[in-house]
C-alpha cells in the first residue's frame, strides 16, 4: 500500500506551522518580560526569526520546487533562534532574561519544530547538485 501525503490548501493547516504559532506567543510573552534593554536587543531578534521563519513557511507552500532550498533556510533560522533561546536562559542566566519556567516550556516546542522540519526535508529530494550542497559567502577581498 502506497502512503499519500496529506496536502494543505494554506500554510496556516501546516502542523509545523501550528506549533511556530505557539512558539511565537510564547517568545511575544517572554519578550514583554525582559528587561527593557534586552527586550529591544535579544527579544526583537527572537520576533524577527520567529516571522522570517513563518515567511519561509509560506514560500514552502507557494514554490514547491524550491522547498528544499527553503527547508534549509528554515533549518537555518531555526538554529539562530534556538541559539538566542539558549543564550537568554543559560549563558546569560545572571540576567534574567528567559526565566527557568519560560525556557523548559519553550525548548519542547522548539524541538518539536525542528523534528517536523527534519523529517519534511528527509521527504524531499534535492531538485539539484546544488541543493545538496552547503551555501558559501564569498568575501570581497579588502585591498
Amino acid at each position: 500500500m502506497s502512503e499519500k501525503k496529506k496536502e494543505y490548501k494554506y500554510p496556516s493547516e501546516m502542523p509545523i506551522y501550528r506549533k511556530m504559532t505557539q512558539v511565537f506567543v510564547m517568545i511575544s510573552k517572554i519578550k514583554m518580560k525582559m528587561n527593557k534593554c534586552f527586550r529591544y536587543d535579544i527579544g526583537q531578534e527572537m520576533t524577527k526569526l520567529c516571522l522570517e521563519m513563518f515567511s519561509v513557511l509560506k514560500d514552502m507552500k507557494i514554490a514547491p520546487e524550491d522547498q528544499y532550498k527553503n527547508i534549509r533556510k528554515f533549518l537555518c533560522l531555526y538554529d539562530s533562534l534556538q541559539v538566542l533561546v539558549k543564550t537568554g536562559a543559560q549563558e546569560l542566566s545572571e540576567y534574567n532574561i528567559i526565566s527557568e519556567d519560560d525556557y523548559i516550556l519553550l525548548i519542547p516546542e522548539l524541538a518539536s519544530i525542528e523534528r517536523q522540519a527534519l523529517g519534511w526535508m528527509k521527504s524531499i529530494k534535492p531538485t539539484s547538485i546544488q541543493d545538496e550542497s552547503p551555501e558559501f559567502v564569498s568575501v570581497p577581498n579588502e585591498e
